[in-house]
């Protein structure tokens, strides 16, 4: 399953990340200039297919949303607690589809749009209810990781399968 799962990953158009609790946890919450440079780096990257790139949050307690709202690229989806509200005025006038939808969330308010995604995952610190509703697990400790991890995932995907 998980590898036919990262094999479609060509398929994905937008790659969505729950802030906190993925983003920002207490391993980066003093690493901001980190995840700055990789979230720029991955937007450079994965843009280069047409992909796009957001964060999904229902909150924003400590402000990051200002901070990363200066990323070229980068959407943010901040509206209310609803996420898959805020995803449905996001994607209506795109070709985006659920379908084409990757998301990393690690709370019981991120399963609705986890289970409406095709793509769905959780950091291993997630609570197991989420584990539970999700395909893939990563190490969002070091965020770099991650983000190499994802690309990596995503560009062996669409050089090694028919492209779309």
């Amino acid at each position: 399953m998980k590898h036919d799962l990262i094999s479609s990953f060509r398929e994905i158009n937008l790659f969505l990340f729950d802030l906190e609790g993925v983003l920002i946890n207490e391993f980066t919450r003093d690493r901001i200039e980190t995840l700055i440079v990789e979230l720029n780096l991955f937007i450079d990257q994965i843009g280069k297919y047409g992909v796009k790139v957001g964060i999904v949050t229902a909150s924003d307690e400590n402000g990051y949303i200002k901070v990363l709202s200066q990323i070229e690229g980068l959407n943010i989806l901040a509206r209310s607690l609803n996420k898959i509200e805020s995803v449905d005025e996001f994607i209506k006038d795109s070709e985006i589809s659920y379908d084409s939808i990757f998301y990393i969330g690690d709370d019981v308010l991120d399963i609705p749009l986890l289970q409406k995604v095709k793509f769905k995952a959780a950091p291993v610190s997630a609570k197991r209810n989420v584990k539970r509703v999700v395909d893939l697990t990563f190490d969002v400790f070091d965020i770099s990781k991650l983000f190499e991890e994802l690309r990596c995932y995503f560009k062996n995907s669409y050089e090694n399968y028919n492209q779309k």
